[in-house]
């Protein structure tokens, strides 16, 4: 390790609970499972003299020779209350990490409480939805469309619950199906899927909605730090005017709130039909920023250097 930044990794989970802004995809769980489904290796690097953690994928197949921070969902440095993550600050210590590592930055996402700069890179447009109201306030806060498709699907005998390893084969075939009509990124691998089904520890929660035998939609959720985010969703499209996606993403709410966690990120679609949908949910708007390649974030630091000399 490089003098400045020292692994940390071995105890990460622990000084997480101390940072601001910690998401599911933070942790050690995510990253260790992303690399073994991916390849590569998760790590967390510290820098003590501005007091940045850096949860990162060095290699494998979604990193190549270099490193990313935000490893399938976001990822971004996380600090203590008080230091500056904005995310000039970001760019400029990924530009000084990847100097430290000798290998390139290939893309860097922020959490959705970053604060969005005048900057360059991809803005993505998520919804982060208050759970901790309890179940009356969390229903009157969504539209009346999703009430009315959450009504229906019980007049019409939907049913969800929480599905484990024998569900695997069909939630999969779900996902990807459905990410092939909506024009997904990638195609989500078995094995992801089977190793958050076997979780024990409240890490991962996947809820199928079922009409008698079929499933109709499943959601994939992860949690952590008292916060939930959305990660996969697939659906039958031959029965999509039951709306099973509203009893399914309503019913998952609900098993998030019971747990104690206070907010449910919805996640970024590119597809409009799928923003719209989560617009319905009673959240607030919120911000993803993406910087991809070393040129591009190199050139996002140097420019907010500019703007702030």
């Amino acid at each position: 390790m490089t003098a400045r930044w020292h692994d940390v990794t071995p105890t990460w989970d622990g000084s997480a609970a101390t940072l601001r802004g910690v998401w599911p995809y933070h942790t050690t769980a995510w990253g260790n499972l992303v690399a073994d489904v991916f390849g590569g290796r998760f790590r967390v690097l510290h820098e003590p003299d501005h007091g940045f953690y850096a949860p990162i994928l060095v290699g494998g197949s979604l990193a190549d020779d270099g490193f990313l921070s935000g490893h399938v969902g976001y990822g971004g440095f996380l600090a203590p209350p008080g230091i500056d993550v904005s995310l000039r600050a970001q760019a400029g210590a990924v530009r000084d990490l990847a100097s430290d590592l000798g290998i390139p930055c290939r893309r860097l996402v922020t959490t959705p409480e970053t604060p969005r700069d005048t900057a360059t890179g991809a803005a993505r447009q998520t919804v982060l939805v208050d759970l901790t109201g309890g179940a009356d306030a969390l229903w009157a806060s969504y539209e009346g469309s999703v009430r009315t498709a959450v009504r229906k699907c019980h007049r019409e005998g939907l049913r969800t619950r929480r599905l484990g390893s024998a569900d695997v084969p069909d939630a999969v075939g779900l996902i990807r199906a459905t990410q092939r009509r909506v024009g997904a990124a990638y195609e989500v691998p078995e094995q992801l899927i089977e190793r958050l089904a076997c979780d024990e520890t409240g890490f991962a929660v996947i809820v199928g909605c079922h009409l008698g035998q079929r499933l109709l939609s499943v959601g994939v959720f992860l949690r952590a730090a008292g916060r939930a985010a959305y990660l996969y969703n697939g659906w039958d499209p031959a029965h999509a005017s039951l709306g099973a996606n509203y009893l399914m993403l309503h019913d998952a709410m609900r098993v998030c709130a019971g747990h104690g966690d206070h907010v449910l990120d919805l996640g970024y679609s590119h597809a409009r039909g799928l923003r719209e949908f989560k617009d319905r949910w009673g959240g607030r708007p919120a911000t993803v920023t993406v910087l991809d390649r070393s040129a591009s974030i190199a050139d996002h630091s140097a420019k907010e250097d500019e703007l702030t000399s």
